[in-house]
């Protein structure tokens, strides 16, 4: 007879700070750049990194950009970290 496993609920303690500026340059581009703390409780970690990236407005509601990622983390706080987030990234902002 096979002993069933229960779940547990698992306890995350796990926060993201950032800190985040833009700058409108000319015309319709922006740039933006973010600094953030990712900290753990459960293994006292702290990191820290900062990101950047240039913006263009097209039309009225929506703004394209590519930037770079410095840290070595990314702000998916579900997931494990592989520790490998640092490169380029496509941002895109839309409202409505």
């Amino acid at each position: 007879m096979r002993a069933d496993k229960t779940r547990l609920p698992l306890e995350n303690d796990v926060y993201l700070l950032a800190v985040s500026s833009s700058y409108h340059l000319m015309n319709s581009w922006d740039l933006m750049a973010e600094y953030h703390w990712k900290t753990d409780r459960n293994s006292d970690d702290v990191l820290q990194g900062a990101l950047v990236s240039v913006n263009k407005l097209i039309g009225k509601n929506l703004k394209l950009g590519i930037g770079y990622n410095f840290s070595d983390f990314n702000d998916d706080l579900v997931k494990k970290d592989d520790y490998e987030a640092h490169g380029f990234f496509i941002n895109m902002l839309g409202t409505f």
